[in-house]
């Protein structure tokens, strides 16, 4: 393919997207962050990003335009560490600072779900694919990977 981009966030706040095989930027998304970009996951439609940050709030992004779509806030749990997309494309996980995890439509930008992973904060967070109930696997600062079978 000739049309390989990623995306990236920063500690000055803002989302980037990049062509892999230049390393050209591509464009900056608008309505960048206060703080720091910790987390951005792609849509597996790649037309779409998430980014999470220091202010709690999770950001969609249509990759195109760099126009924000929605914007899912926490309001608790403190920054946005990681995020993962499932498979289907309808909803995103988020793992925070307080050790929980939230599983939200993106659509509707609902919450349906907290785990609270019984850990310190949630640094990163996986997706398993080939598992009907798409597995949600966390890795937290307190050295314990952790799998979840979300209802």
């Amino acid at each position: 393919p000739t049309d390989l981009r990623f995306v990236t966030g920063s500690a000055d706040g803002r989302v980037r997207l990049w062509d892999a095989a230049s390393g050209t930027l591509l464009r900056i998304m608008h309505h960048g962050y206060s703080g720091r970009v910790n987390a951005v996951a792609a849509f597996p439609n790649l037309l779409h990003a998430a980014s999470g940050g220091d202010d709690g709030v999770i950001r969609i992004w249509d990759l195109d335009t760099g126009l924000q779509l929605r914007q899912l806030y926490q309001g608790y749990g403190g920054p946005v560490l990681s995020l993962a997309v499932l498979p289907c494309g309808k909803r995103i996980v988020a793992g925070s600072e307080d050790g929980h995890i939230r599983m939200w439509t993106v659509d509707e930008g609902i919450m349906l779900c907290g785990i609270n992973t019984g850990g310190k904060a949630v640094n990163a967070l996986a997706v398993n694919p080939s598992n009907p109930v798409h597995q949600i696997i966390s890795a937290n600062a307190d050295g314990i990977v952790r799998v979840y079978n979300p209802q």
